[in-house]
């Protein structure tokens, strides 16, 4: 409990940090029915030393779940599961919400390969893999594939979405 405290107080510093200094512009993605969602755009990488921090405490913290991708601060979890999984996405999502809120995914009653998970409240997002595995981006951390409840985040409840 207290290395899920202490990442969230990390996040939410580097986001306060990057908010201050590095969000260039606001812009959108839309849903599958045309919805606008907000997005902020970051164009200034992390730094080396940040990259290299967040991996060490990623690994001690959680030694089994897996690095798919460098720590990055250009896509978070809601926009890597929302909008796109590319390398080159460079959207920031706040919030994914209207994803749902605007029929283009409606409710799935158990996780299945390929649908989108989403955590306590909106506070995290993923999509899922096989046998309770999700594969989501951790903030600025790294894009990790880990058990579904293996992560900083609240997962008491979570909601899975399918189109």
């Amino acid at each position: 409990m207290k290395k899920n405290i202490l990442f969230m107080v990390i996040l939410s510093l580097a986001a306060i940090n990057s908010s201050a200094v590095f969000a260039d512009y606001n812009s959108c993605v839309y849903t599958p029915k045309g919805t606008a969602v907000s997005t902020i755009v970051y164009t200034t990488e992390l730094t080396t030393a940040q990259i290299n921090a967040f991996i060490a405490w990623t690994q001690q913290n959680y030694p089994n779940a897996l690095l798919l991708r460098n720590p990055t601060d250009k896509y978070n979890c809601h926009s890597y599961a929302w909008y796109s999984q590319s390398t080159s996405n460079y959207m920031w999502m706040p919030d994914p919400s209207l994803y749902w809120q605007d029929g283009s995914y409606h409710d799935g009653t158990f996780p299945i390969i390929g649908y989108k998970i989403n955590y306590t409240n909106g506070g995290h997002s993923g999509i899922m893999n096989d046998n309770n595995y999700v594969t989501s981006k951790w903030g600025a951390y790294g894009l990790m594939k880990h058990y579904y409840t293996y992560c900083p985040y609240n997962s008491l409840i979570v909601h899975y979405f399918t189109r």
